[in-house]
């Protein structure tokens, strides 16, 4: 079985913390000049070995 591991913890040592900055990183989330860092709805790292599942949302920051 291949172990997958971002920065120095396994897939399944990942905190939401840390998935919300892996995908603000990578652009998954809106551009952070316009848009507030995003806040999880959902976060479940133990459905799969393999798989890290996260829901967030995000508001404009002219909406608040």
């Amino acid at each position: 079985m291949k172990q997958i591991v971002i920065g120095d913890k396994p897939l399944m040592q990942i905190s939401e913390e840390d998935i919300l900055q892996v995908a603000v990183i990578q652009g998954c989330c809106a551009h952070p000049d316009y848009w507030n860092y995003p806040t999880l709805t959902e976060y479940d790292n133990t459905m799969f070995r393999d798989s890290v599942w996260c829901s967030y949302k995000s508001t404009r920051k002219e909406d608040n």
